[in-house]
């Protein structure tokens, strides 16, 4: 049972039992497995560790949720949370799924990376993720006539309307400019709340931390 203070707790197996009482610290769990933080109200933070592709869960607290190396789906649940990717995490051949992001509430930190410039660009019919991705670098800014390229250290949001990949995507540069599928974030954010913002530039802030 985690004590006073801030706590790294450690979970690799579904059989292990956390018991928190109030007041008692920032604690975050590290979980190797697919993990839920909504029957633990008095943690606040859920990191995903490994190359699994596995799952995390927030609850009602303002939760900072870190996912892993392998393809996953957070869900944050009430609360304004903070969603932390590392560069290479998320990319377009397995992009993780943010379940219920909440415009205007919950915020994308990038470790390493926080970027200067936000757009949405057009929406887009491509028929693959890649080509989906390959088109916002060329235009990322659906607000200005001609093409915009995604720049470095820029971030853009785009709507996909394609059969099999329709949705919202957030795709961020890696700081080195170009395309580079092994590093640039690809996040999927396909099933967010709240009004996506529109076209064009968007506050930075609105979105980074």
């Amino acid at each position: 049972m985690p004590g006073k203070g801030d706590d790294i707790i450690r979970v690799n197996s579904a059989s292990v039992v956390i018991i928190e009482l109030p007041n008692e610290g920032n604690d975050t769990v590290f979980s190797s497995i697919n993990y839920n933080l909504a029957s633990l109200p008095q943690i606040e933070n859920l990191t995903l560790w490994g190359t699994e592709d596995i799952n995390g869960i927030g609850n009602r607290r303002d939760n900072v949720i870190t996912g892993n190396s392998g393809q996953n789906v957070l869900t944050g649940l009430q609360g304004n949370d903070t969603f932390v990717f590392n560069l290479g995490d998320s990319v377009v051949g397995k992009p993780d799924r943010i379940g219920d992001f909440q415009f205007g509430k919950d915020k994308i930190k990038v470790n390493g990376v926080l970027p200067s410039v936000l757009t949405r660009a057009g929406n887009n019919s491509a028929s693959t993720l890649n080509s989906l991705v390959d088109s916002v670098f060329i235009d990322g800014n659906g607000a200005t006539s001609g093409n915009q390229g995604l720049g470095t250290n820029s971030a853009a949001l785009v709507v996909s309307t394609a059969q099999g990949i329709g949705g919202t995507y957030l795709i961020v540069n890696d700081g080195v400019g170009g395309f580079n599928p092994a590093t640039d974030l690809v996040i999927n954010l396909t099933g967010y709340s709240s009004n996506l913002p529109g076209l064009g530039n968007i506050a930075v802030g609105s979105l980074f931390v």
